[in-house]
């Protein structure tokens, strides 16, 4: 195992010096973003079609103590919006070829001293397709990837309730980039070779 002092382990207590908090790694436009996009611009002939083929009522977003038969058309109107939600991402390209960290900025969590949970790792860059011959057994194919590419460690700390946010209530571990922490204390302990 590494002894370098400036890696962060699980178990390590850091400090927050900038309060990034992570939210996604990606591509600009999100699944979320295209079913709003596809309700807006379908939506309504959406229903219009599940209604002429029987199922009754609107669909959208139906509570729980609706009947069993409003329940399933609002799963199958989901089912269908989120296939043509799927292919609007593909049609768009996904807003962009830059695949990049999306972060929060939350300044309760300045100078907090956490406890790392778990880490990860993310990649960034700009995306570009494969070319070459359909076959990859050719000198000249090239599988695509991204240009450019970073690598960035995510790490999952322990929330406390001296800086629980109620926006970040349900969202237990918060993630942060580990360039936005300093690592205070470490309880991996290593002896020194021939000690």
């Amino acid at each position: 195992m590494s002894r370098r002092q400036d890696v962060i382990r699980v178990g390590d207590k850091v400090k927050i010096i900038t309060p990034k908090i992570f939210i996604r790694c990606g591509y600009p436009m999100t699944t979320e973003n295209a079913c709003n996009a596809i309700d807006a611009m379908h939506g309504d002939s959406l229903q219009e079609f599940l209604k002429s083929i029987g199922f009754g009522v609107g669909f959208r977003k139906v509570p729980v103590h609706y009947s069993p038969g409003e329940r399933m058309a609002s799963r199958v109107y989901r089912k269908i919006r989120d296939a043509l939600a799927f292919e609007y991402l593909h049609l768009k390209g996904f807003g962009g070829s830059e695949r990049r960290i999306y972060t929060q900025y939350v300044k309760e969590y300045k100078n907090q001293l956490v406890t790392i949970c778990r880490k990860f790792v993310k990649k960034t860059g700009t995306y570009y397709p494969p070319c070459g011959p359909s076959l990859p057994n050719y000198d000249d194919y090239d599988p695509g990837g991204l240009s450019g590419e970073k690598t960035h460690i995510i790490l999952e700390f322990m929330e406390w309730p001296n800086i629980m946010n109620a926006d970040y209530r349900d969202q237990l571990r918060p993630l942060i980039e580990k360039q936005h922490v300093k690592k205070i204390h470490s309880p991996h302990v290593y002896k020194e070779k021939g000690k």
